[in-house]
């Protein structure tokens, strides 16, 4: 019932003279429906015109309904499909750049070991090493914006989660907007995706900035303490806004549901619901005194990391057994990241292969005498793309291992691969180390 009299998601310059016609629409509609046979069974001898005075009534409240009714859901296609095509856009821009950082970062990598100890050039090596990486976070931010980030839960730190988010929302949230974050004494550690925990925050900024009209405060704090579940990290995010109206509470994460605070898309703390849901937690909304809002959300505490998990943490060791007569493939359409890989793998002494589509990798495979024993796949290929790739090569040759290298273009195969099997993706941008490191666990696995 209360999705049926709900008023459409308005424009501010809309809202004020389509309300009322919305909601006076109704009211006809409810009157003529009533007051018509009422009137009728009063005076029975005029049965016939009180009672079609009121049907013309109700149809043209009807009609009203129908008309405003379909030019909001219009509207709603119209912002859904734009915030489609820019989240494409967003990603496709996320994975141009994630290629190129993966050659800024690796050649400098390259450059670094070729120095010799104390050379004046490795300190500006290692500041356009440092800028690659802090681009490239930047660049993750861009993909999470866009919805195309693989999710990767693993083991993290949510202070450091959000520690490393404030750049970011204090850009969102501007310089009327104070941000304070409180964060708890000891490492609050949670099984989640950081993209994931970073889109929550940033959901819930914007919330905040629309709901605050001029100078205001986003509190943003984290606990290990007084949780609720038990063996819950608690983070909460507060700000002083307009509030939100009661009987919206109930309602409040359905899509398109309006808070009173700013018109927006209605996806956003939809949005934050689900993530919150996938990753095992709980969310609820409250008003604070002076009308702010506060949403509490609870993800399940788990141990800390017995070690890290980074692959490329520390050079693998040298195997010269298990790479003998092991020879890669390297399908990238980038030929300077594929220069990148072979540039890692030569010394090791294996054959390598490339190619710079799906067809050319076919191709390379059917003329080469020997086996291929690896191949190492970008998933984004112009033509045949890197997952229908690996499935012919793989039914070609059952014995091929594939390493899949992504730049956070998310699809329904990424995710599985990630789910089931992420040691066989290699996000970029990428070191020649983690390269290595992942492609001897492949040739390891296969002896």
């Amino acid at each position: 019932m209360y999705r049926l009299f709900a008023l459409p998601r308005f424009h501010d310059e809309e809202r004020t003279a389509a309300g009322p016609v919305y909601a006076a629409a109704w009211i006809c509609l409810l009157a003529a429906l009533l007051a018509g046979p009422l009137a009728a069974s009063l005076q029975p001898e005029r049965f016939g015109p009180y009672l079609l005075a009121a049907a013309a009534v109700a149809l043209a409240s009807l009609v009203a309904i129908v008309v405003i009714l379909h030019r909001s859901l219009r509207r709603a296609l119209r912002r859904e499909r734009e915030l489609d095509s820019l989240g494409r856009m967003a990603g496709r821009i996320a994975h141009d750049f994630n290629n190129l950082l993966t050659i800024v970062i690796g050649c400098s990598d390259a450059l670094l070991t070729r120095l010799p100890p104390g050379d004046p050039m490795q300190d500006d090596l290692q500041a356009i090493r440092e800028a690659g990486e802090r681009f490239a976070a930047l660049t993750g931010r861009l993909a999470t914006v866009s919805g195309k980030q693989p999710a990767q839960p693993r083991t993290r730190d949510l202070n450091a989660i959000v520690s490393g988010a404030k750049l970011l929302l204090e850009g969102l949230l501007g310089t009327d907007i104070e941000l304070a974050i409180a964060l708890d004494s000891e490492p609050s550690w949670v099984m989640a995706d950081a993209a994931q925990i970073q889109q929550i925050l940033t959901n819930l900024a914007l919330n905040a900035r629309q709901a605050i009209p001029g100078r205001g405060k986003l509190t943003i704090e984290t606990s290990n303490a007084g949780g609720d579940p038990a063996g819950s990290v608690r983070l909460t995010v507060r700000d002083t806004g307009k509030g939100i109206p009661e009987d919206v509470l109930p309602h409040l994460f359905e899509p398109f549901v309006t808070t009173g605070r700013a018109a927006g898309a209605g996806l956003g703390l939809a949005e934050v619901y689900g993530i919150v849901k996938q990753n095992g937690g709980n969310i609820a909304a409250s008003i604070c005194p002076g009308r702010g809002a506060a949403f509490a959300i609870h993800l399940p505490r788990v141990p800390p990391p017995a070690a890290p998990t980074d692959a490329g943490a520390a050079k693998p060791p040298a195997d010269a057994a298990a790479w003998e007569g092991c020879a890669v493939l390297i399908v990238d359409d980038e030929p300077a990241v594929r220069k990148l890989i072979r540039q890692a793998l030569a010394p090791h002494g294996c054959a390598i292969l490339e190619a710079g589509g799906g067809e050319e990798a076919l191709e390379a495979a059917a003329v080469y005498e020997g086996k291929i024993g690896i191949a190492i796949v970008d998933f984004v290929l112009p033509g045949l793309n890197g997952f229908d790739l690996a499935l012919q090569l793989e039914r070609n040759s059952p014995a091929l291992k594939t390493l899949y290298v992504s730049s956070a273009v998310a699809s329904v195969g990424m995710a599985s691969l990630l789910r089931h099997a992420p040691e066989r993706v290699l996000l970029k941008p990428f070191t020649a180390d983690q390269v290595v490191a992942r492609v001897l666990a492949l040739v390891q696995d296969r002896a």
